[in-house]
């Protein structure tokens, strides 16, 4: 084999195989990524593995490929090197994809439970609120848990716990608890806007970068989008209860534009737990914010 040649084809192939671990690295970050979420669901372990497998055979492809051309004659060894060229390009473009998808929309799948067994056990980056129960007491009939996590330009979060109770002496005690532990400060409350029995509760809270200045931690859901992309801005941290139904619901809502209203979490369509209790669908007239109420305080 001439010496130039030879040294072209072991070119050719370190170049291949790097640009092709970079393109399944990129992707995978979209396609794999997604089994590092605590609550993952089987759909995201079944595309995960599925993208294991094709890049397994790529790769099978790619040796089979260096090995020809080593090892044919020269028509069919130039054509295995030329196909190995072209490879080397598209897996670029593959790794700019993968990065793209990535960006805007995190890896595939997200975490998502609503077994109550699982409560207070949360990824790594989210903390239970400060003014949800610190566990799950013989004196709480649960009546729904939701935990969403996922990652998109930034934390993506709803957890949800409602739960009832006998008597509304034994509401009161949980009911004062969690308001103390809104806000040292002191909390603010009004009707809450999509069910006249319930009342929200929101809390002061303190400038991280200034001690004794405080700022009102006020809720809003803002209804965004069009016909085909349909979110709601939220920001619903919040303790809501009623006394008629005996029921207290703990709350803590922060979702962006990169959720979509929809029912595939795994695929960035949530709808927040707290607008499907209350039956509030999409629409920009559902829209609110506890400043309508409160005032700019």
């Amino acid at each position: 084999m001439d010496k130039g040649l030879k040294i072209a084809k072991i070119v050719v192939t370190v170049a291949a195989i790097l640009s092709f671990g970079l393109a399944a690295f990129f992707l995978g970050t979209y396609y794999v990524g997604g089994l590092s979420y605590l609550y993952h669901s089987e759909a995201a372990l079944k595309v995960a593995l599925t993208f294991v497998g094709i890049m397994a055979l790529a790769l099978a492809v790619i040796v089979a490929l260096a090995v020809l051309m080593f090892k044919s004659k020269k028509v069919i060894g130039i054509i295995c090197l030329v196909l190995l060229i072209l490879l080397i390009p598209v897996a670029h473009i593959a790794s700019l994809c993968g990065i793209f998808i990535s960006i805007a929309n995190g890896a595939y799948g997200c975490s998502y439970t609503e077994d109550v067994q699982n409560y207070g056990v949360l990824d790594g980056d989210v903390k239970l609120p400060s003014y949800f129960p610190k566990s799950i007491t013989n004196d709480m009939t649960v009546a729904k848990y939701t935990y969403f996590y996922k990652e998109v330009d930034r934390s993506q979060v709803d957890l949800y716990l409602e739960v009832s109770f006998e008597n509304r002496e034994t509401m009161e005690r949980y009911l004062t608890e969690a308001k103390q532990s809104l806000s040292a400060k002191g909390v603010e409350e009004y009707q809450n806007p999509y069910n006249g029995k319930y009342t929200d509760v929101i809390g002061w809270q303190e400038y991280i970068a200034s001690k004794d200045e405080w700022y009102l931690d006020h809720s809003l859901t803002d209804f965004q989008g069009r016909e085909d992309y349909q979110y709601v801005w939220t920001a619903y941290r919040a303790v809501v209860y009623s006394y008629e139904d005996l029921t207290v619901i703990y709350n803590y809502t922060s979702l962006g534009e990169e959720i979509c209203v929809g029912s595939d979490p795994d695929n960035n369509e949530y709808y927040p737990e707290i607008l499907e209790r209350f039956n509030v669908e999409w629409s920009k007239k559902n829209s609110f914010n506890s400043r309508d109420f409160l005032g700019e305080i």
